[in-house]
């Protein structure tokens, strides 16, 4: 990667305070960053309620089932222990 061009060189008074000799401009594609310019999209429109405190917003009768729900829980190998050397809980059953 090439290294940018030095366009300002900071500079101190013997007092130690910055000089300021004006601004400089810099950017990322001077590091060679590939930089979007476009506008961002915005936000896509949601419904929202009459007035606070109330939900009125139409419900999205779209959704489908969530289907088979399973435990959350590790299964577990015959002979593990727990870090301490106790036997681990028994997992949660239906």
């Amino acid at each position: 990667m090439d290294e940018p061009a030095i366009s300002h060189q900071a500079s101190f008074d013997n007092d130690g305070d910055l000089v300021v000799e004006g601004s400089t401009a810099t950017s990322l594609d001077q590091f060679g960053v590939d930089v979007d310019h476009r506008d961002p999209d915005s936000r896509p429109d949601q419904p929202t309620a009459s007035e606070f405190g109330v939900d009125d917003r139409p419900t999205d009768d779209t959704t489908s089932d969530a289907g088979e729900q399973v435990p959350l829980a590790s299964s577990l190998s015959d002979g593990q222990r727990t870090l301490d050397g106790s036997d681990p809980p028994a997992p949660y059953e239906d």
